[in-house]
């Protein structure tokens, strides 16, 4: 159980971490009808890339699908990029949709529990459980409004307003 906790720790601390660039970065689209004045690569003040072309974006460690009606924008998190290094167990760094995170994550915690021998099957489904809700944290549809003005792109989700650069 020790490791799965400690696992956890780490997983947990990985989430917060994404949850932090969701929230600098609240602009992400899902769909069709896009707007090609927001095809190109989009910089913000830290220098980080956010890549638009033909209805699918990236901004590290997330990829996806948008579209635009009007001024109003969607997105879906498609996939995410990270790796998992537990004792002896070794997920090279590779993009990863929600599905395959569930794969994985139940193997590991299938591996990891096949050595400890006071953990019930009960703690292995509460703690994929929990897994699974923490997952969904990182695939998030989201809505806002965008404008673009010269090569300035102002995406405001949440009442939360972040400004782009065009990478020129």
């Amino acid at each position: 159980m020790k490791i799965i906790k400690s696992w956890l720790i780490t997983l947990g601390m990985a989430i917060i971490f994404t949850s932090i660039s969701l929230n600098c970065a609240n602009i992400r689209t899902s769909g069709t009808d896009n707007d090609m004045t927001l095809e190109g690569i989009w910089l913000i003040d830290d220098g980080e890339k956010f890549t638009l072309h033909n209805g699918n974006f990236e901004m590290s460690p997330f990829r996806g699908t948008y579209s635009t009606s009007g001024n109003n924008f969607s997105l879906i998190i498609t996939h995410v990029y990270t790796h998992f290094e537990i004792e002896n167990i070794n997920l090279p760094p590779n993009w990863f949709t929600k599905e395959q995170l569930l794969a994985e994550v139940e193997f590991i915690l299938t591996e990891l529990c096949l050595s400890e021998e006071d953990i019930s099957e009960e703690d292995i489904a509460e703690t994929f459980a929990a897994l699974t809700e923490y997952l969904d944290v990182l695939f998030p549809s989201r809505t806002g409004t965008y404008s673009v003005s010269g090569n300035t792109l102002a995406v405001t989700i949440d009442s939360e307003t972040n400004t782009f650069t065009r990478n020129l």
